[in-house]
């Protein structure tokens, strides 16, 4: 066996289609920061690492299921040696039709990003891994499982505020920003609508979010522009609609942050579907 310092990561998509990624990524000795565009989880086989999320600091292991909130930064801490473990992401159309499915109006925010793989409502999602493992080539078979995948993830989505004044005043200000990513942000009118002052407001920002409220915003946009890629819009269009000065300053945040440019982030987009229509 290699030493662990000669190992290197490798990340390899193990399922496309029906509005689902799964990636396996291994031997993952990177400390990560970003923000997610999808709803989704991780399942760990191997490796122990903490992460920073709303203020609160989780150690993942094998045995607990991550859940993933797009909209909110995830800040790894640290790692206890190379960790191998699955992602599946869900196209946002798959939680909208479940939650349309359980007649609910709540968006999906999970209370915690963590949940023990031997608890209940764990075992959905557990089992559409299993189902893309083994059972990849049975239409039935996958898309019964997303569907019961998807609706246990509604199920866990409870839109819980943190409890006291300050932690209403961050998602307060979350909702402000989110909402006003294409127009010119000041702090003092986020401050003012929210009710502290600035300063304050920064403190308990960066302290809940992870990021100040300028890097939140520059997470946000790209995210968003993620999404417009993946429909097909022109990487200029998606940088001004989304808030940044021109495409110049899209792609210098996209590839610091996604790691990639945005052109070839939407040829891989537009690969995707071409494979998922193929597989019809």
């Amino acid at each position: 066996m290699s030493p662990v310092s000669t190992l290197r990561r490798t990340t390899r998509a193990t399922y496309v289609g029906h509005g689902l990624v799964v990636a396996r990524i291994e031997h993952d000795q990177r400390l990560l920061h970003g923000m997610k565009d999808r709803h989704g989880f991780v399942v760990s086989e191997r490796g122990l690492w903490e992460f920073l999320y709303r203020g609160a600091t989780y150690r993942q292991a094998p045995g607990i299921v991550q859940l993933k909130q797009p909209g909110e930064i995830y800040r790894d801490l640290r790692r206890e040696g190379p960790a191998t473990y699955d992602m599946v992401l869900f196209d946002p159309e798959i939680l909208a039709a479940a939650r349309a499915a359980s007649s609910t109006t709540a968006e999906v925010v999970f209370a915690t990003p963590q949940l023990a793989a031997s608890d209940a409502r764990a075992a959905a999602l557990l089992a559409l891994r299993a189902v893309v493992d083994r059972r990849r080539d049975d239409a039935l078979a996958v898309e019964t499982a997303i569907a019961e995948a998807a609706l246990a993830l509604v199920s866990l989505g409870a839109s819980q505020l943190p409890a006291g004044r300050e932690g209403r005043a961050v998602q307060r200000a979350r909702a402000y920003l989110l909402e006003r990513l294409a127009e010119r942000i000041r702090l003092d009118d986020v401050a003012d609508h929210v009710g502290v002052d600035k300063y304050h407001l920064i403190r308990t920002f960066r302290a809940q979010v992870g990021v100040p409220p300028y890097e939140f915003v520059t997470h946000a946009r790209v995210h968003r522009a993620r999404e417009l890629l993946r429909r097909g819009v022109p990487a200029g269009s998606a940088a001004t609609t989304v808030g940044f000065c021109d495409q110049s300053q899209l792609h210098r945040h996209f590839v610091r942050l996604v790691g990639t440019t945005p052109g070839r982030y939407a040829a891989s987009a537009r690969a995707s579907r071409r494979s998922a229509i193929a597989r019809r």
